[in-house]
């Protein structure tokens, strides 16, 4: 078009005429990227694998294989070409085969015959023609690695066997080897080793007996034995402890559970020690290009601060995450609980102040500063009931009135005032079993002296069960106020800065009484350290009752394998009660048709003498 000629108006744009009978829409495509659940998944490659063949090797799935491992064999050598000297990149660092195999999901086996295979037609046909070729590509073949005989059999009778031996010897405390698995295996019969006589002793072949060993490891590997220690749970402690857990969690959970005026109020109580020198240099920044960086060595542990202290939860009629309120109705420490001391400090007026920190601890300062405890609890938390929870120390277990029992005669004297029945001396009795006798009567008709403290004022005494430190949230209140401690160590610090650095993190803490709680959830720290124990709780009574519920169903299936055993055993001594019988009845048809033989040979005798005698006779006419 030229630039005098008028631009062509646009036309208006034509609708589609409408059908005079509405057609029906054609089927939509199948959505072939709808997401799959992983159960379909699992079903989806179950019937694949069937549908393919799972004895059977087509030819397509032969090629299929071959020109996956043609084609990452070409990509790695094109790519060492490429490289040249240089390194070849980490995304061609692979084996052809091995990769192959794992992206196709098949064996080396299988990939091994299919190259072998698809060679054989690609000759065949270079040879005879297409024709031919055909006939080779038409027949079928097996896929993997076929069952052979090995070294170690591999029958359930065997199975059961090692597996037997290796848990009565687990069930002894012995440890188990594979040489004792051959040994026992070489008893059975099961595996035959050359004797062979050296410089005049009858031995085992060292060269078969190492072959017999390596086929051992191999076929433990195989079945799944492991040489890692049994990884254990809750349930892997003691039963004693466990019945303490157990009690401890239900006796927990069912003061949470009682009407909001019924609960005891949490009180939960401990101590701890601080050395002089401990810091947190070590998890700060550093330049490792810092020829000149040197980091401080602190000149030993140096002197330490032993403390002790208190903290109560939150009142349980209060609703959780109140601001107004009485401000101990919070949860928090004690006020006035705090005790500090340096047992390492000269102090004429603190005598037992002395020792390391398992010593400095004992009834007589410890009993001083729980009385003092009680005292306060009646001045700062009138007419609350309380559940004191404390560890497992020996000198919280202090019992009043213990017997000194040395002397024979002093326990003697001890069990008949007591009227506790033992034998006499004429039973043999030793005066060791007389003393732990009296004791365990002493035991159990006396209550330690925090509990006598605790009921007379109405409170409740509850142990923490051993290796359950975790259910304690003062635990994490001294990790809180150590760490405080740790983290603001330098060079300097001396061993007043560090008492001041604890009572300050702990002065930050008891503020939240009267300034009102710094977190936004509106919970003081000791709150939220007292429901994440809880959390913690809650979630172990579920661990528990999922592993017991695993265990049971663990009896039960063991108690199947137990059952399968037995027949499987059965069954291996008829097989060999059957392979003996018929091997006695071919021996006893083998004797007998000798002895008909040879019964057929005297006869065959005496009637060739006899025919030879009247034929001389004949021939004698």
């Amino acid at each position: 078009m030229s630039a005098n000629e008028p631009a062509e108006a646009p036309q208006p744009r034509r609708l589609r005429e409408r059908p005079a009978a509405e057609e029906e829409p054609a089927p939509k495509r199948a959505n072939t990227r709808q997401a799959l659940t992983r159960d379909e998944c699992m079903e989806l490659e179950a019937m694949c694998k069937d549908q393919r063949g799972v004895r059977q090797l087509e030819f397509n799935f032969a090629v299929l294989y071959v020109q996956v491992y043609a084609r990452l064999t070409r990509e790695k050598l094109e790519a060492k070409v490429k490289a040249g000297k240089k390194k070849v990149p980490a995304a061609f660092n692979y084996r052809p085969q091995a990769r192959a195999c794992e992206v196709l999901r098949i064996s080396a086996s299988t990939l091994t015959k299919s190259l072998e295979w698809v060679r054989e037609y690609m000759d065949t046909v270079k040879r005879e023609g297409e024709a031919a070729g055909l006939d080779v590509a038409s027949r079928t073949g097996l896929r993997g690695r076929q069952k052979k005989k090995t070294r170690v059999p591999d029958t359930d009778e065997v199975v059961v066997l090692v597996r037997r031996f290796v848990r009565e010897k687990r069930a002894q405390g012995a440890r188990v080897t594979c040489k004792q698995v051959l040994d026992m295996l070489v008893e059975k019969r099961h595996v035959s080793i050359p004797i062979v006589r050296i410089h005049g002793r009858h031995m085992r072949d060292k060269v078969k007996e190492a072959s017999a060993l390596r086929a051992v490891l191999r076929w433990t590997k195989k079945h799944g034995y492991v040489r890692t220690k049994k990884k254990g749970g809750y349930l892997a402690e003691r039963e004693e402890i466990q019945e303490w857990r157990d009690d401890y969690i239900k006796g927990h959970l069912a003061n949470r559970s009682l009407p909001l005026n019924e609960q005891f109020r949490e009180l939960y109580t401990d101590e701890s020690y601080q050395h002089q020198y401990d810091n947190r240099s070590e998890g700060g920044l550093r330049d490792e290009s810092d020829l000149n960086d040197k980091a401080y060595k602190r000149p030993g542990k140096g002197r330490r601060f032993c403390f002790c202290d208190a903290i109560v939860g939150p009142r349980p009629d209060r609703p959780r995450g109140e601001r107004s309120g009485e401000p101990l109705d919070r949860g928090g420490p004690v006020p006035g609980a705090w005790w500090i001391f340096c047992p390492q400090r000269k102090d004429p007026n603190s005598s037992f102040h002395k020792g390391d920190y398992h010593k400095t601890f004992k009834w007589k300062n410890f009993g001083d500063w729980y009385v003092k405890l009680l005292r306060l609890l009646k001045e700062h938390y009138p007419g609350q009931r309380f559940r004191i929870y404390l560890d497992n120390a020996k000198y919280h277990k202090h019992r009043e009135g213990r017997p000194e029992l040395k002397r024979k005669a002093d326990v003697i004297k001890y069990l008949d005032e007591n009227n506790i029945e033992y034998p006499k001396s004429g039973d043999g009795f030793r005066v060791k079993e007389l003393r732990a006798r009296a004791r365990m009567w002493f035991n159990q008709n006396t209550k330690h002296e925090v509990e006598r403290l605790a009921e007379a004022d109405g409170h409740k005494v509850v142990w923490t069960p051993p290796h359950h430190s975790d259910l304690q949230p003062i635990e994490i209140y001294w990790a809180d106020i150590k760490g405080y401690s740790a983290s603001r160590f330098h060079k300097g610090t001396s061993l007043d800065d560090i008492k001041h650095l604890l009572e300050e993190r702990r002065k930050e803490i008891m503020d939240e009484y009267e300034k009102g709680p710094a977190r936004d959830d509106g919970r003081t720290t000791v709150e939220a350290l007292v429901d994440k124990t809880h959390r913690l709780t809650v979630e172990l009574e579920k661990e528990i009752i999922r592993l017991r519920e695993l265990e049971r169903n663990n009896e039960s299936a063991a108690q199947k394998q137990l059952q399968e055993e037995e027949r499987v055993l059965k069954l291996a001594e008829e097989e060999r009660d059957v392979a003996a019988s018929r091997k006695a009845e071919a021996a006893e048809a083998e004797s007998s048709e000798d002895e008909w033989d040879s019964d057929e040979s005297d006869d065959s005798g005496e009637s060739d003498s006899e025919g030879y005698g009247s034929d001389a006779g004949m021939f004698g006419m």
